[in-house]
């Protein structure tokens, strides 16, 4: 221990994990607190149920505790080395010895049963000591900050690269759309045919431009078919397996009594098992059978997900559940989200049987 710097703590040391022992020693009580962080492990003794406070302290670093015996050599950390400690504290391997100025941590090594002492000095209140005691920790912190430094240089030219090769690809795209133009003169019709929605059981393709008229951007590169309940079944799983993360969404939904219906989703959908929402402004439903669209209201809600089921609105302006196709479990109501007016205004009455029900993702 001669080669050990005794140290005084400093107020503003920052410490991670923190451990207090209690030991009895010729009658005396001892608590021993260990607290460490990345670089020092701090040692502190106080003698308890006496007028006289007197506090022994000390600074150690891993390499240090390896000077003082092989049994720290074992251990890559000091959260190993805490461990061992609280281990052999339960074993009566530790004790407390105490002399003049000076704290004896006596340490029996579990290895070769020999013992050993760790020296903690009564503490000072030098300056000196102190400094001594945080220039370590002080030059890690350096060390992080020069390494965080480099990562944020790093990160900067990466974003350079991505930002000239975002802007690359824009004018690529607008040259490209330029070139289609000239070559077809109506690219929105031309497109138009390779809808997939062309082909929905549930809408007619006047009813498509309809819908395209709704959307906040005009026009689609295309709109793919994600999920139709008659080919894919109405299990909720399979939605989430086919739709999570796809976005911006059409769902459209056909009951057995011939009410058609729907939403546009721009945020993705996502499962909750124990069931939540997600906000949007520019989420909407509607009607095909009104041929109305019933912008949002409260955007906080705008959709909402669970393991059973998934839907429109806080309360819900519809939702569709698990198996919909073989009960009457979903429904539709007016629950203040979406800017309708009827209490049922989808579906004309609350529960409804689905017929069949088509998500599609929209491509820009």
């Amino acid at each position: 221990m001669n080669d050990i710097q005794e140290s005084t703590p400093k107020k503003k040391m920052k410490f991670d994990t923190c451990e207090t022992f209690e030991m009895k020693s010729d009658g005396k009580i001892f608590e021993l607190k260990i607290s460490l962080n990345e670089c020092l492990m701090f040692f502190k003794v106080e003698e308890k149920n006496t007028s006289m406070k007197e506090e022994f302290n000390i600074y150690l670093s891993l390499d240090e505790l390896k000077k003082i015996d092989a049994l720290f050599s074992m251990f890559k950390d000091l959260k190993g080395v805490l461990e061992s400690l609280k281990k052999l504290f339960k074993k009566n391997n530790l004790s407390i010895i105490k002399e003049e100025n000076l704290v004896k941590i006596k340490i029996i090594n579990p290895v070769n049963d020999e013992e050993f002492f760790l020296n903690i000095p009564k503490k000072e209140k030098e300056l000196k000591n102190e400094m001594n005691s945080i220039i370590p920790y002080i030059n890690s912190l350096n060390d992080k900050i020069k390494l965080l430094e480099n990562k944020v240089d790093n990160l900067e030219n990466k974003l350079n690269e991505i930002y000239i090769y975002k802007n690359e690809l824009e004018q690529i795209k607008k040259e490209s759309k330029k070139e289609m133009e000239k070559e077809n003169g109506k690219e929105y019709e031309k497109e138009k045919k390779n809808y997939e929605i062309n082909k929905s059981d549930i809408l007619n393709k006047n009813e498509v431009d309809l819908l395209l008229s709704w959307l906040e951007k005009k026009n689609p590169l295309n709109i793919k078919l994600l999920l139709d309940s008659k080919i894919d079944g109405d299990l909720i799983e399979t939605f989430y397996k086919k739709c999570s993360e796809k976005f911006p969404t059409i769902v459209l939904v056909k009951t057995t009594k011939g009410r058609r219906f729907g939403g546009y989703s721009s945020i993705p959908w996502r499962n909750s098992d124990s069931g939540s929402f997600d906000e949007d402004k520019n989420n909407f439903i509607f009607s095909l059978d009104k041929k109305q669209k019933y912008t949002i209201k409260k955007p906080r809600k705008a959709i909402q997900t669970s393991s059973n089921y998934f839907g429109f609105g806080a309360g819900s302006d519809f939702l569709i559940y698990d198996k919909c196709t073989s009960n009457t479990n979903s429904y539709n109501n007016n629950s203040g989200t979406y800017n309708t007016t009827e209490k049922h205004e989808l579906n004309g009455e609350k529960y409804f049987k689905v017929s069949n029900y088509e998500v599609y993702q929209i491509e820009y």
